[in-house]
């Protein structure tokens, strides 16, 4: 890979300086991963490499942000769910377990503030409802909301509703208001925002 020289100041940016400093990067990117997979996400990357057994077989052990996985025996167990991200910032009850048993259903949902930007804080939380679909509110997004992530059935089956990427929230403009009485230089309506999400 050929080093790259600084920019002197007031020195013009070229096609041929652009493009050798794209191929740099290109020649960092990753492209295969051997003995396992990767997949690329507008979120990220996420590998997963092939784990070896002790009789030399192997098989891919996928793990993900937000994965559930379930503790204790009998009618009654618990569940947790490993840490996982939204717009970077890691849940803050990662090493909490929630009890669960037979013949209930449970809603495990992701609880988020914000300050109508950005994500502030992520909590994971079990409840017996799912949670209200994300409000929309005028100027900024909602300061807080829930996102579901799964249900878990009477049998204790767990269905992911969300990707297996890391989660992006985007605060997005949804509706425009119109409004009479403005003055010279403002805008003749307002903005309301919501919440949109990948993973």
């Amino acid at each position: 890979m050929a080093i790259l020289s600084k920019v002197q100041r007031g020195q013009p940016i070229t096609a041929e300086l652009f493009n050798n400093m794209i191929d740099a990067i290109r020649e960092c990117q990753l492209q295969s991963v051997v003995g396992g997979t990767f997949k690329r996400t507008i979120s990220g990357t996420t590998i997963a490499i092939q784990q070896q057994q002790q009789n030399g077989s192997s098989s891919i052990s996928l793990t993900y942000p937000y994965q559930i996985y379930f503790g204790g025996s009998g009618t009654a167990g618990y569940f947790g769910i490993r840490a996982g991200t939204i717009n970077g910032i890691i849940q803050d009850n990662t090493s909490e377990t929630f009890s669960i048993s037979l013949g209930a259903v449970a809603y495990v949902n992701l609880e988020c503030t914000s300050d109508g930007f950005q994500i502030q804080s992520a909590t994971i939380k079990k409840e017996s409802s799912p949670p209200s679909p994300v409000d929309t509110t005028p100027e900024v997004a909602p300061a807080s909301f829930k996102l579901n992530l799964y249900y878990i059935d009477i049998d204790l089956k767990a269905y992911r509703t969300i990707g297996t990427s890391p989660i992006m929230a985007i605060s997005q403009e949804m509706i425009k208001e119109s409004i009479t009485g403005v003055q010279f230089g403002e805008l003749p309506y307002r903005s309301w925002y919501s919440w949109v999400f990948a993973s």
